[in-house]
């Protein structure tokens, strides 16, 4: 597991999958492309934030854990790719490596960024929006908002905003968890998007509709 110090029963969760080396390597090809570093990975690797210890191989719980909600424990008949985002964590950059990849769309790959909207482990009442401060309650709503924008370029500015919200620290100390969001809307810039649901610090939208 590439995550420490949670519940025991967190330990026990499988998630049985294959990958697909001739997608890893077309999401290589098309990063280079589009004028961007890439390289594949190999499995001695270390895995988790900064690095720190956690070797492959293996999935990101970003990963597993949606994918087990949507497939069960296994998923054998749809290979799983996994992909980093940019080290930088800067939104343009990420939105840039989103458009990069909007090919794959085109050829039945579906493009999945996972992440939280609130992610602040040195502040767990902001995880709830009961106890979460108005702040950070503003923000979580300013995403929605943002990313709700039908015309594509108001969507972008608006979404590459967000981060000079006076919230977005407080939401995020570290924006790893937030930039993914920016590969999403940047896969599906040229077309429309729907908030699939609005839930507090894990909303869930649709781009390129």
């Amino acid at each position: 597991m590439d995550y420490y110090g949670f519940q025991s029963e967190l330990y026990q969760l499988k998630f049985k999958s294959r990958g697909d080396i001739a997608l890893a390597n077309r999401v290589v090809e098309l990063y280079k492309e589009a004028g961007q570093n890439a390289r594949l990975s190999n499995k001695d690797e270390p895995r988790g934030q900064d690095g720190r210890g956690f070797m492959g191989p293996g999935l990101d719980h970003g990963v597993f854990v949606p994918f087990r909600l949507m497939f069960g424990h296994e998923s054998l008949d749809i290979p799983v790719v996994q992909v980093s985002i940019d080290e930088s964590l800067d939104p343009e950059i990420n939105w840039a490596i989103g458009k990069a990849v909007a090919k794959l769309r085109e050829e039945g790959i579906l493009i999945l960024s996972g992440g939280l909207t609130v992610h602040n482990l040195r502040n767990f009442t902001l995880f709830s929006e009961s106890t979460a401060s108005p702040v950070v309650k503003d923000f979580d709503k300013a995403i929605v908002h943002a990313a709700a924008h039908s015309e594509p370029m108001a969507r972008k500015d608006a979404l590459i905003n967000l981060v000079k919200h006076r919230g977005f620290r407080s939401a995020h100390p570290r924006e790893e968890h937030f930039v993914p969001l920016y590969v999403a809307a940047g896969a599906g810039e040229d077309g429309g998007v729907r908030v699939l649901n609005a839930l507090y610090g894990a909303p869930t939208f649709a781009f390129g509709l």
